[in-house]
């Protein structure tokens, strides 16, 4: 797989052959260049959903990250920026020392590019993160998207929030000393063909007074902080960047959320707005608005974040609260529910639960680590 060289390499040209220039990212039209690199190494590829319009020029502003794009210099073809990557010097704590992290990875399958783009963000972190003494990525930089690599289920059609990136991308990624830290998965369930008579839908509820909820912890599970950015949303904000036209994109899919609470817990999805940003190319001039929101109005997958219980994980609970999400999302049109992230050794109630449903796995992630 990772001895394949892309279409824009020309007859006759080998990757050795290619001359390559790093570039930091510090003007508007840098932004705009590093987030046009991932439309160019992903072309082709049909399941590829394009970022949300302005969120990668945005994930790049201000003094914690920085941007880094390859440029190719002599594929025939003119000059083009062949990969990317952003370094952030935003730290945690880890032990003894601090972990710098790396994200928005976009590279054409050629090994000298990802190599340059390496050493250029781990150069960065090491002289603006004091203290390091691990590496880490792929961060999460992208508004609502949880951190990780696509390391299996390739052929699975991708939800909106979720990374996705080709195959030789783990390849790379490894090849630079890295090894899995962490894993979690997407699974599918398939809701009722129709809701049980007499149902109806959850009634709207009070998102500020839930976010309150889970501020004060009455849902002790590591992924309440990361539904508290959503219930951001819900509650009419757009706390994850000041571009009109993203928060006009994330509200559009939030006024539609489906949801179930109860004494025990909460879970709550959103339209897959997956098939809307191809349709639109990731673009919302001059049409795409209008587009935007007839393939949103047609939408047929909910994209769920992991139900939450309120005295932790129990999956008798957490079981109801997905077959309650499920009806109420086959009573408004919905056909499958796209849950995620379900970490690999946190949420075993969490998978257990779904497991007991017949949902199954159908893209498995890996958060990468070096440390020294």
């Amino acid at each position: 797989m990772s001895g394949w060289i892309p279409p824009l390499v020309p007859q006759g040209k080998s990757a050795q052959d290619l001359v390559l220039e790093t570039q930091e990212v510090q003007s508007g039209g840098d932004r705009r260049q590093f987030a046009g690199v991932a439309r160019y190494a992903h072309r082709g590829d049909q399941r590829w959903v394009p970022p949300l319009p302005y969120a990668r020029p945005d994930a790049l502003k201000g003094d914690a990250t920085r941007g880094f794009v390859v440029v190719a210099r002599n594929l025939g073809l003119g000059d083009e920026a062949a990969g990317a990557i952003a370094a952030r010097a935003e730290t945690v704590e880890a032990g003894e020392g601090s972990v710098g992290w790396w994200g928005l990875l976009d590279a054409i399958n050629v090994r000298a590019v990802s190599e340059r783009l390496f050493f250029q963000a781990e150069n960065w972190l090491f002289e603006n993160t004091p203290g390091i003494a691990a590496l880490r990525g792929p961060a999460s930089m992208e508004p609502l998207t949880p951190a990780g690599l696509l390391v299996d289920g390739f052929d699975a059609w991708p939800a909106a929030l979720l990374p996705y990136n080709p195959p030789y991308y783990p390849d790379f990624v490894e090849e630079e000393g890295y090894e899995r830290e962490r894993g979690w998965s997407a699974w599918t369930l398939d809701c009722p063909a129709s809701a049980p008579a007499g149902f109806h839908p959850s009634a709207p509820t009070d998102w500020r007074a839930l976010a309150e909820a889970l501020d004060a912890g009455e849902y002790p599970d590591e992924n309440a902080p990361r539904l508290r950015g959503w219930l951001t949303h819900l509650a009419g904000g757009g706390a994850f960047s000041a571009h009109p036209h993203l928060r006009w994109v994330l509200a559009r899919g939030f006024g539609r959320a489906v949801w179930t609470t109860s004494d025990d817990g909460v879970c709550v999805g959103i339209p897959d707005f997956a098939p809307a940003l191809r349709l639109i190319g990731g673009r919302l001039f001059p049409v795409g608005y209008a587009l935007y929101v007839l393939a949103l109005s047609r939408a047929r997958r909910l994209r769920v974040f992991p139900a939450l219980a309120r005295e932790g994980g129990r999956a008798g609970e957490l079981r109801d609260l997905y077959a309650q999400l499920a009806e109420s999302a086959a009573a408004q049109g919905y056909s499958q529910l796209v849950i995620a992230p379900v970490f690999d050794e946190e949420e075993e109630e969490s998978a257990e639960a779904l497991a007991d449903l017949g949902a199954r796995i159908t893209q498995r992630f890996a958060i990468y680590a070096k440390s020294f």
